[in-house]
């Protein structure tokens, strides 16, 4: 169990010196809602793209799935929200 642990924290912490490429896909069809920092409008990818950005990746986001992902570490993807 500690090597799993230590294992975890080497990960979480190199992980953004290394070079990842991160894809956000806006599959949302252009959901938006009022951001509650004050931003105004926002999309539903934009609370996930500042949070990547603050870990210190620098995703692509994209309303259109690229042909491939094979040049992607890692994959999101938004799909908006359903009202009750």
């Amino acid at each position: 169990m500690k090597w799993f642990v230590a294992l975890m924290i080497v990960c979480l912490f190199a992980l953004p010196g290394f070079t990842q490429s991160v894809f956000i896909w806006d599959a949302d069809d252009g959901d938006q809602l009022t951001d509650p920092l004050g931003e105004g409008t926002i999309g539903t990818q934009y609370a996930l793209y500042r949070a990547l950005g603050a870990l210190g990746f620098s995703p692509m986001t994209s309303t259109v799935l690229p042909p491939t992902l094979s040049g992607y570490d890692m994959i999101f993807v938004t799909t908006g929200w359903y009202d009750c």
